[in-house]
């Protein structure tokens, strides 16, 4: 969805289209926060494992890293390998926020949109489960990928930011937030009663 038409659709006028999309890219970053655990932003992606020691770049940019789920065979478990080698499980690895990475460890840049991490020896297939972050708007024209839930709370969202900053109307501003974090918990009790992911080796059944 074009960031012009998301202004069109909450009937709001703003002065310029430089201003416009400043306040479109603060309004971005405060709302992240608000909605970084809603699961309609949460992807699961697989990577590919070149090394134990590795980079890579995830497909959408990242607002949090929930986790990494692994398969490989260890030596003490390849004489059983359908109990150890064919099942993913989580991997306990822990964030770090400096270069030089640990064993089970990774690191994100946020400048750059890469994950770097040390997996076990063992690893021959991962992946990554991610909230997605929204990506800095540079025109009216630019495209957000938003899914239907997410933009009618980002709408109730930039309507209380603009009751608040332009029109200086508390109350406006109030109800429009309140509106947004009743409509967010319905959301999320409605996802909450659904399956969180997909379950990883039935997408690698489903691509063999």
């Amino acid at each position: 969805m074009k960031v012009k038409d998301i202004y069109s659709w909450t009937n709001i006028t703003d002065s310029g289209c430089d201003s416009k999309i400043s306040r479109f890219n603060d309004i971005l970053s405060s709302f992240a926060v608000e909605i970084y655990d809603f699961y309609p932003r949460k992807v699961i992606e697989r990577f590919a494992v070149a090394d134990c020691k590795m980079k890579f770049t995830p497909t959408y940019p990242i607002a949090k890293v929930w986790g990494f789920f692994w398969k490989g065979c260890q030596v003490q478990c390849s004489l059983d390998p359908k109990d150890c080698c064919a099942w993913y499980k989580r991997l306990l690895i822990e964030e770090l926020y400096w270069n030089n990475l640990d064993q089970n460890s990774y690191s994100i840049n946020y400048e750059t949109n890469e994950i770097s991490l040390i997996l076990p020896a063992w690893t021959n297939d991962a992946f990554v489960v991610y909230s997605k972050a929204f990506p800095t708007v540079t025109s009216l024209n630019d495209d957000i990928d938003i899914d239907r839930y997410t933009l009618s709370l980002l709408r109730l969202y930039m309507k209380a930011e603009y009751a608040l900053e332009d029109s200086n109307d508390i109350n406006m501003s109030a109800n429009y937030r309140s509106l947004f974090q009743t409509k967010l918990k319905r959301y999320k009790e409605m996802f909450d009663n659904n399956i969180k992911y997909i379950v990883p080796w039935a997408l690698n059944a489903a691509n063999q």
